[in-house]
């Protein structure tokens, strides 16, 4: 039985849940070993979703609060499950916003439904032809008015949910053979890309890319990623324009690929529309994970955006405290590991990219997570959560970033920098939103059980 209940704002609650001070929410009791998620649904308004601590696994309950960029509470619900069910993912339309739910002691995954006119909420389970098992890992996104789930097994299934909640169109995605690995979906231009290895395990591997169609689920195309006699990655696909798309990742030779190993970093520029690509590699020796593009102010080419970084040793802590490290072992959650993003670099980008790297020095970011993750998909995890230095650009040819708490904006044209803002708080929390006048930030005080969300007026 799941069932969903509307919480109206009253003094008792935020006595208990909140302090609302000037200029910062501190959200108490939250469950530390569970994600939470912050949404921007709208320009200026925000939706935060946690667990709520509880000693007792039988029943999950979770908070979802309505605040906008002034930090001013204006609504709050409560999503309340039977059984210990953990947050997946989100994600935002226009009219809607849907939260992934996911209970690995009764397989079952559920899709909470808020109507962001109304806040009220209703829970949906999600029906597949597999069942998902509780490591399995998901993905959700959205397009237009409808949510898209990717549930990652021995057969992928991709599911197409309105928001009713009734399910428009299923595909299910299998290696034929081999063991094939999801690595990533994404949306772009209103189009929906997926990225698939096959074998990960073995040194030679085959990658794919492939374009749904979000009406039908029909593939527009597929694209195996082999570039001559070299093998390709696919770490993360940029917008360009309409038409093209601007594919990252790294080359290896003779069709061989170690999931770890650098490679060397390449630039592809692909029109969706007839699959032509040019192809470009970039000379350097650093792990680079390539992130944005900014558009040059006269709409002639720009660049490229990424940060270098270094990966420590995986750490395998088992039962009973006593803590190693382990290299090129499965998966699990006793293994942490340890990311640091170190600078910023640049590449010139028209029709292909500029081998030369323009770099950006900042005091380097680390980031760690409970599970083993290889180091470039933990780079491209750490991008989507908000842990690196770059969070977007003016649209004026800068870039912003964060580096020990100081916003900065960089013009790489220039070669300029101005610090525009300082965060107290050497922890370089997340930045949720900024504009002219101010920036809010969240992060999270693991020892007392709290999520702190605070806003800083800018010069």
């Amino acid at each position: 039985m799941v069932k969903s209940k509307k919480i109206i704002i009253a003094g008792i609650l935020f006595l208990i849940l909140f302090d609302c001070l000037s200029q910062d929410i501190v959200i108490k009791n939250i469950n530390t070993e569970g994600s939470y998620f912050v949404e921007n649904f709208d320009k200026n308004n925000f939706r935060v979703v946690y667990k709520i601590f509880s000693k007792d696994e039988r029943l999950s309950d979770f908070n979802v609060v309505k605040f906008d960029s002034l930090l001013v509470v204006n609504d709050t619900s409560r999503i309340s499950m039977f059984g210990n069910y953990s947050i997946l993912g989100n994600a935002s339309t226009k009219n809607n916003s849907a939260y992934l739910l996911g209970s690995a002691s009764n397989s079952g995954l559920v899709l909470h439904i808020i109507n962001n006119n109304t806040g009220i909420g209703t829970d949906h389970r999600v029906k597949l032809q597999f069942n998902w098992s509780g490591d399995s890992p998901c993905y959700l996104t959205a397009i237009e008015n409808n949510f898209y789930l990717l549930v990652e097994g021995k057969v992928s299934e991709l599911v197409a949910i309105a928001p009713s909640g009734e399910p428009i169109w299923k595909k299910l995605f299998t290696g034929a053979g081999s063991t094939l690995s999801v690595n990533f979906m994404k949306v772009v231009d209103n189009q929906l890309f997926l990225s698939f290895t096959y074998d990960p395990r073995k040194n030679k591997t085959k990658n794919e890319i492939r374009a749904i169609d979000p009406s039908t689920g029909n593939e527009s195309f597929l694209f195996p990623m082999i570039y001559g006699k070299k093998k390709l990655t696919i770490d993360n696909i940029i917008p360009y324009n309409q038409e093209e798309i601007i594919l990252t990742g790294r080359t290896f030779k003779n069709l061989k690929k170690q999931d770890s190993s650098p490679g060397i970093p390449y630039v592809a520029k692909m029109n969706t529309m007839s699959d032509a690509i040019d192809f470009t590699e970039i000379k350097t020796k650093e792990n680079v994970y390539w992130m944005g593009f900014l558009k040059s102010i006269e709409n002639q080419g720009g660049y490229l955006i990424g940060e270098t970084f270094t990966s420590d040793p995986p750490v395998y802590i088992p039962i009973g405290g006593f803590a190693g490290v382990i290299a090129n072992s499965i998966a699990t959650a006793a293994y942490t590991c340890t990311l640091r993003f170190n600078k910023i670099v640049f590449v010139k980008f028209n029709t292909t990219a500029d081998n030369e790297i323009q770099s950006y020095g900042v005091t380097p970011r680390a980031t760690s997570v409970n599970q083993y993750m290889h180091p470039y998909r933990f780079a491209h995890y750490a991008n989507n959560k908000g842990n690196t230095h770059y969070f977007g650009d003016n649209g004026e040819g800068s870039i912003y970033s964060i580096s020990k708490g100081n916003i900065s904006k960089y013009n790489p044209t220039e070669k300029t920098e101005h610090t525009i803002g300082t965060i107290p708080n050497a922890n370089v929390p997340s930045i949720i939103f900024l504009s002219e006048r101010y920036a809010l930030y969240s992060d999270q005080n693991v020892s007392k059980r709290e999520l702190i969300f605070n806003q800083i007026k800018l010069p």
